[in-house]
């Protein structure tokens, strides 16, 4: 199931917050419906609990700027604009550049499998600690595999 159409800019957003507050480590995965995941370019859910705890945006040197996305499926992504829009919105409020990469439909519905990708992915994609992301892969019938790795905490 390809996504048509775009979404808003704020929808990318506060998906993707969402998504970086339900993560309690570092790296986090999930199997989520594809609603879900549509709401990375539409209507955020609200049934996600706003975060209380106070956060800072990571200073500008920490992120060399790169593209925001890779749709390998090549049918998901059918207005570049505005997502590119949204996740960089995201990354001037919080100074972490999101990028999601999408798999081919129905490659992997391996949680533990899209964790490894994930990690493989971030050093080939990434020069520093400062992105977000998110990989994930429609299984063909309307759910989603998903695995996200975010920007690793130093210990101060």
């Amino acid at each position: 199931m390809a996504a048509e159409g775009g979404g808003t800019a704020a929808g990318t957003t506060a998906a993707i917050r969402a998504a970086a507050r339900r993560s309690s480590s570092c790296f986090s995965c999930c199997s989520c419906s594809a609603a879900s995941v549509f709401s990375l370019t539409g209507t955020p859910s609200s049934s996600i609990a706003k975060s209380t705890v106070a956060r800072e945006a990571l200073p500008s040197n920490a992120v060399t700027e790169t593209g925001y996305y890779t749709d390998a499926d090549g049918d998901w992504i059918h207005n570049q604009s505005e997502l590119t829009a949204g996740l960089r919105k995201f990354y001037q409020e919080t100074g972490v550049q999101p990028y999601v990469y999408i798999l081919p439909n129905g490659e992997s519905t391996s949680v533990s499998d899209l964790k490894s990708r994930a990690e493989a992915l971030y050093p080939q994609l990434f020069s520093d600690e400062g992105h977000f992301l998110l990989v994930f892969c429609d299984d063909g019938a309307a759910a989603i595999t998903a695995a996200i790795r975010s920007v690793r905490r130093r210990k101060p």
